[in-house]
Protein backbone atom coordinates (compact mmCIF):
# COMPACT_ATOMS: atom_id res chain seq x y z
CA UNK A 1 0.00 0.00 0.00
CA UNK A 2 1.66 3.63 -1.34
CA UNK A 3 -0.25 5.42 1.81
CA UNK A 4 0.36 4.73 5.64
CA UNK A 5 -3.17 4.23 7.52
CA UNK A 6 -2.91 7.67 9.50
CA UNK A 7 -0.48 10.16 11.26
CA UNK A 8 -1.54 11.67 14.04
CA UNK A 9 0.07 14.46 15.43
CA UNK A 10 -1.28 15.22 19.70
CA UNK A 11 -0.66 18.44 21.51
CA UNK A 12 -1.28 17.20 25.22
CA UNK A 13 -3.66 18.81 27.38
CA UNK A 14 -6.30 19.42 24.79
CA UNK A 15 -6.75 16.47 22.31
CA UNK A 16 -5.88 18.28 19.60
CA UNK A 17 -5.49 15.62 16.71
CA UNK A 18 -4.53 16.31 13.43
CA UNK A 19 -5.09 12.68 10.86
CA UNK A 20 -3.87 12.92 7.97
CA UNK A 21 -3.23 9.69 4.70
CA UNK A 22 0.69 10.46 3.42
CA UNK A 23 3.08 8.16 1.23
CA UNK A 24 5.48 6.10 3.57
CA UNK A 25 8.51 7.45 1.83
CA UNK A 26 7.66 10.81 3.35
CA UNK A 27 6.35 11.15 6.60
CA UNK A 28 9.05 13.20 7.91
CA UNK A 29 8.78 16.13 5.28
CA UNK A 30 5.00 16.17 6.16
CA UNK A 31 5.45 16.23 9.84
CA UNK A 32 8.29 19.26 9.33
CA UNK A 33 6.14 20.63 7.02
CA UNK A 34 3.05 20.59 9.38
CA UNK A 35 5.04 21.75 12.42
CA UNK A 36 6.17 25.02 10.01
CA UNK A 37 2.61 25.35 8.95
CA UNK A 38 1.27 25.06 12.72
CA UNK A 39 4.04 27.29 14.10
CA UNK A 40 3.36 30.10 11.79
CA UNK A 41 -0.19 30.40 11.84
CA UNK A 42 -1.22 29.05 15.74
CA UNK A 43 1.59 29.77 17.62
CA UNK A 44 4.81 28.24 19.19
CA UNK A 45 4.39 24.37 19.31
CA UNK A 46 4.17 22.91 22.35
CA UNK A 47 1.50 25.65 23.78
CA UNK A 48 -1.89 24.52 25.10
CA UNK A 49 -4.86 25.29 22.01
CA UNK A 50 -6.30 26.95 25.37
CA UNK A 51 -3.25 29.30 25.55
CA UNK A 52 -3.33 30.62 22.30
CA UNK A 53 -7.15 30.71 22.01
CA UNK A 54 -7.16 32.97 25.26
CA UNK A 55 -8.50 36.76 24.42
CA UNK A 56 -6.44 39.40 24.71
CA UNK A 57 -6.41 42.67 23.40
CA UNK A 58 -5.67 42.83 19.93
CA UNK A 59 -3.81 46.02 18.54
CA UNK A 60 -2.63 47.82 15.36
CA UNK A 61 0.85 46.85 16.39
CA UNK A 62 0.04 43.23 16.32
CA UNK A 63 -1.11 43.61 12.67
CA UNK A 64 2.00 45.56 11.30
CA UNK A 65 3.31 41.84 12.65
CA UNK A 66 1.59 40.16 11.44
CA UNK A 67 2.10 41.40 8.00
CA UNK A 68 5.57 41.54 8.32
CA UNK A 69 5.77 37.56 9.43
CA UNK A 70 3.47 36.90 6.93
CA UNK A 71 4.38 38.09 3.57
CA UNK A 72 4.47 35.43 1.23
CA UNK A 73 6.27 37.12 -2.31
CA UNK A 74 4.47 34.82 -4.15
CA UNK A 75 1.31 35.14 -3.07
CA UNK A 76 1.70 39.23 -3.68
CA UNK A 77 2.33 39.02 -7.19
CA UNK A 78 0.17 36.19 -7.47
CA UNK A 79 -2.64 38.34 -5.94
CA UNK A 80 -1.21 41.48 -7.79
CA UNK A 81 -2.24 39.82 -11.06
CA UNK A 82 -5.58 38.46 -10.04
CA UNK A 83 -6.70 42.10 -8.17
CA UNK A 84 -5.62 44.29 -11.11
CA UNK A 85 -6.15 48.01 -9.20
CA UNK A 86 -5.05 46.12 -5.84
CA UNK A 87 -3.00 48.91 -4.77
CA UNK A 88 0.25 48.07 -2.12
CA UNK A 89 -0.50 44.25 -1.31
CA UNK A 90 1.91 42.34 1.01
CA UNK A 91 0.99 39.32 -0.23
CA UNK A 92 -0.31 38.20 2.93
CA UNK A 93 -2.83 34.83 2.41
CA UNK A 94 -6.61 35.43 3.07
CA UNK A 95 -7.12 32.82 6.26
CA UNK A 96 -4.26 34.53 8.21
CA UNK A 97 -5.97 37.87 7.68
CA UNK A 98 -9.31 36.35 8.78
CA UNK A 99 -8.57 34.75 12.15
CA UNK A 100 -6.83 38.31 12.73
CA UNK A 101 -9.91 40.14 12.26
CA UNK A 102 -11.94 37.44 14.14
CA UNK A 103 -10.06 38.28 17.28
CA UNK A 104 -10.00 42.05 16.28
CA UNK A 105 -13.97 42.06 15.99
CA UNK A 106 -14.33 40.96 19.34
CA UNK A 107 -12.25 43.39 21.16
CA UNK A 108 -11.87 47.12 20.59
CA UNK A 109 -11.74 47.47 16.70
CA UNK A 110 -12.68 51.28 16.82
CA UNK A 111 -8.96 51.81 17.87
CA UNK A 112 -7.79 49.69 14.65
CA UNK A 113 -9.67 51.56 11.94
CA UNK A 114 -8.29 54.85 13.85
CA UNK A 115 -4.87 53.56 13.34
CA UNK A 116 -5.55 52.36 9.88
CA UNK A 117 -3.96 54.45 7.05
CA UNK A 118 -5.64 52.07 3.87
CA UNK A 119 -2.30 52.22 1.96
CA UNK A 120 -2.28 48.01 2.06
CA UNK A 121 -4.78 45.47 0.46
CA UNK A 122 -4.53 43.85 3.68
CA UNK A 123 -5.76 46.87 6.24
CA UNK A 124 -8.87 47.09 3.72
CA UNK A 125 -9.81 43.45 3.63
CA UNK A 126 -9.05 43.60 7.69
CA UNK A 127 -11.61 46.28 8.21
CA UNK A 128 -14.03 44.77 5.91
CA UNK A 129 -14.11 41.62 7.86
CA UNK A 130 -13.87 42.49 10.84
CA UNK A 131 -17.26 44.81 10.30
CA UNK A 132 -18.88 41.45 9.07
CA UNK A 133 -17.50 39.51 11.85
CA UNK A 134 -18.36 42.38 14.73
CA UNK A 135 -21.18 40.87 17.20
CA UNK A 136 -22.91 44.78 16.97
CA UNK A 137 -26.59 45.14 15.92
CA UNK A 138 -27.47 45.23 12.21
CA UNK A 139 -27.83 48.53 12.25
CA UNK A 140 -24.65 49.78 14.10
CA UNK A 141 -22.44 47.55 11.27
CA UNK A 142 -24.89 48.72 8.40
CA UNK A 143 -23.17 52.32 9.14
CA UNK A 144 -19.83 51.18 9.94
CA UNK A 145 -20.42 49.37 6.42
CA UNK A 146 -21.69 52.87 4.76
CA UNK A 147 -18.66 54.46 5.83
CA UNK A 148 -16.22 51.63 4.33
CA UNK A 149 -17.90 51.47 1.14
CA UNK A 150 -15.54 54.56 0.15
CA UNK A 151 -12.11 52.06 0.63
CA UNK A 152 -13.66 49.22 -1.56
CA UNK A 153 -11.75 49.97 -4.91
CA UNK A 154 -11.29 46.31 -6.10
CA UNK A 155 -13.49 42.95 -6.30
CA UNK A 156 -11.57 41.45 -3.54
CA UNK A 157 -12.57 43.78 -0.98
CA UNK A 158 -16.05 44.06 -1.93
CA UNK A 159 -16.12 40.19 -1.87
CA UNK A 160 -14.14 39.43 0.95
CA UNK A 161 -16.50 41.96 2.84
CA UNK A 162 -19.86 40.93 1.62
CA UNK A 163 -19.32 37.20 2.36
CA UNK A 164 -17.92 38.24 5.86
CA UNK A 165 -21.31 39.98 6.40
CA UNK A 166 -23.84 37.20 8.64
CA UNK A 167 -27.58 38.09 9.57
CA UNK A 168 -29.26 36.87 12.25
CA UNK A 169 -32.56 35.30 11.42
CA UNK A 170 -35.39 37.75 11.40
CA UNK A 171 -33.11 39.96 10.04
Amino acid sequence: NFYQNAITLRFSENNFIFNTKIPRQQPWDFIKSFTQFFSKNCGVLGQSPKVLKQERKMSYADFEELIRNNTDEKYREFSGKLTPNIGKNAGVRTPVLKVFAKKEANGNYAEFFEKCTDELYEEKLVQGLIIGYAKEETEKRLLMLEKFIEKIDNWAVCDMTACAFKFKKGE
